[in-house]
């Protein structure tokens, strides 16, 4: 009878972490498909390098980045765009903004 009883709640507890994984699953690839709202990217160019050294320093934070052989750098320019009223999003006094970064 303890055999039986043993068996079933190894069942239960397999089905338990079996649903888990399958909701942690669902979850994830619904965060991971949620399509940017707002931003409009464009690819301007890409550099090839045999090496980088760039360095930037500003009041808020410090950057040192270092790159060895080959490597790619695109260059893209990010666009906030203004959203809609009836999506519920509050906009600031710009309605749009730009940078051109490596992206």
């Amino acid at each position: 009878m303890g055999l039986g009883r043993l068996i079933r709640t190894k069942q239960i507890v397999c089905r338990s972490l079996v649903f888990a994984g399958l909701a942690v699953l669902a979850i994830a690839q619904t965060a991971f498909a949620t399509p940017a709202v707002g931003v409009e990217g464009t690819s301007l160019a890409v550099g090839t390098f045999d090496g980088i050294e760039a360095r930037s320093v500003t009041d808020s934070h410090e950057v040192e980045l270092r790159a060895t052989g080959s490597t790619d750098v695109p260059s893209c320019r990010t666009r906030s765009l203004q959203a809609a009223p009836s999506a519920g999003i509050r906009i600031p006094d710009r309605a749009s903004s730009s940078s051109t970064v490596a992206c």
